[in-house]
C-alpha cells in the first residue's frame, strides 16, 4: 500500500533591492523550506517564480517595497496570477534577536503573511491611473524646479550692475523672462574682457540670466504639455457625468442677483446677540453654564441690612443698624 504524500502550501517572502531579490519561502506550519538570492530582472522574476513553485502549491508571496524596488516584480507577480501581499515593516523584534541579513528578512517577511500582520494588497501599478501618478510627479518636479530658476534669476537681476538692473527691475514675471531671453552678451569668452573687469561683469550676467530664462521657459513648456496630458487622461479615466455639466451650466445661466444666497445660521445668530449683551468676562466665561453651577455674588452689607430689617423676627435695630439702612 502506496501512501501519497500531502501537498504542500507555500508562502514567499521577497527582500527587494536594487539589483538583486532575496526569496525564502516556507509551509503552512511555518517550516522553512528554503531561500535563495535571484537577479532583479525578467529572467530572474520568472526563475524566482519557478523556485516558488518548486515547493508546493504558492499561495501567496510577500514583497517588500512594492513601490520602489519590487515595483517589477509586483507586477510580474500579479501578471502571474499569485497573490502579492505588500509588507513594509518586517519584525523588529526577531531582527533585534536573530540578527540582519537579507535570508532573515525575507523569512520574516513570508512568517508575516503567514500569521496575517501583514495583510495590505499592493497598488496594481499598470494603466491609466499609474501613467497619471508618473506624470504628476514629473509635473511637481518641474514646477519645484521653474520656481526655483525664477527665484534664482531674481537674485541675480537684482544685484546685477545699474544700468541692467534699472531695466529689468521694473518689469513683471513673465515679460522679465522674455526680456532676458533676448540679451545679448558683449562675448561668449569671458576671459578676454579680463582687464575690463566691468564689462566683464556686464556680459557675465547677461549670460547667466539669459540661461536661466532658457530654463524657465523650457520648464513652462513641459509643464504646460504634461497639464494637457493629464487633463485628457483625467477625463477618459473619470469622465463628468453629463446631468453634474447641466446643473452647473443651468447655474451659470441664472443672473447674480437672482441666485438665492445662504442665510445665517440661526443658533449662530443667537449666539452672536447673546455674545453682545454682555458686558464683562466674567459674564461670557459662565453664559453657558447651569444654574447650579454659576458662581453667586455675595449681597452687600446694606442688602443684608435691609432683608433682616424686613423680617418680622427680626431684633429692633441698632443705632448702628439704622446708620447702615438710612438711605444717602
Amino acid at each position: 500500500m502506496t501512501t501519497t504524500a500531502p501537498a504542500v502550501t507555500v508562502i514567499g517572502g521577497v527582500d527587494t533591492h536594487k539589483h538583486t531579490h532575496y526569496a525564502a519561502a516556507i509551509d503552512d506550519q511555518g517550516r522553512l523550506l528554503g531561500h535563495c538570492e535571484f537577479p532583479a530582472t525578467d529572467p530572474g522574476y520568472q526563475a524566482l517564480l519557478r523556485w516558488m513553485r518548486s515547493h508546493g502549491e504558492v499561495r501567496s508571496i510577500g514583497v517588500e517595497s512594492t513601490g520602489s524596488f519590487g515595483a517589477t516584480l509586483t507586477r510580474a507577480l500579479t501578471k502571474a496570477g499569485v497573490t502579492v501581499v505588500e509588507v513594509n515593516r518586517p519584525n523588529r523584534v526577531a531582527r533585534r534577536m536573530d540578527g540582519k541579513s537579507d535570508r532573515l528578512d525575507a523569512e520574516q517577511v513570508a512568517r508575516s503573511v503567514l500569521g496575517c500582520t501583514a495583510t495590505a494588497i499592493p497598488k496594481s501599478k499598470s494603466g491609466i491611473v499609474e501613467v497619471i501618478r508618473t506624470l504628476r510627479v514629473t509635473r511637481s518636479s518641474a514646477v519645484k524646479s521653474r520656481t526655483q530658476a525664477f527665484n534664482t534669476l531674481w537674485g541675480v537681476m537684482i544685484g546685477a550692475p545699474s544700468p541692467l538692473r534699472d531695466e529689468l527691475v521694473v518689469l513683471t514675471k513673465r515679460t522679465l523672462v522674455n526680456r532676458c531671453l533676448r540679451l545679448r552678451p558683449e562675448t561668449c569668452e569671458l576671459l578676454t574682457l579680463a582687464a575690463e573687469p566691468e564689462r566683464m561683469l556686464i556680459a557675465g550676467t547677461k549670460t547667466a540670466l539669459r540661461d536661466l530664462a532658457q530654463r524657465w521657459k523650457a520648464l513652462d513648456d513641459g509643464i504646460k504639455t504634461l497639464n494637457k496630458q493629464i487633463e485628457a487622461l483625467v477625463k477618459h479615466a473619470a469622465p463628468e457625468p453629463r446631468a453634474a455639466r447641466r446643473r452647473r451650466r443651468d447655474r451659470r445661466s441664472v443672473p447674480h442677483h437672482r441666485r438665492r444666497q445662504p442665510g445665517p445660521h440661526p443658533q449662530r445668530s443667537r449666539l452672536r446677540q447673546a455674545l453682545r449683551r454682555r458686558t464683562t468676562t466674567g459674564q461670557q466665561r459662565t453664559h453657558h453654564r447651569p444654574p447650579s453651577t454659576q458662581p453667586q455674588r455675595r449681597p452687600s452689607s446694606e442688602q443684608r441690612a435691609l432683608h433682616r430689617h424686613d423680617r418680622a423676627d427680626a431684633p429692633p435695630p441698632t443705632h448702628s443698624r439704622l446708620l447702615r439702612t438710612t438711605p444717602c
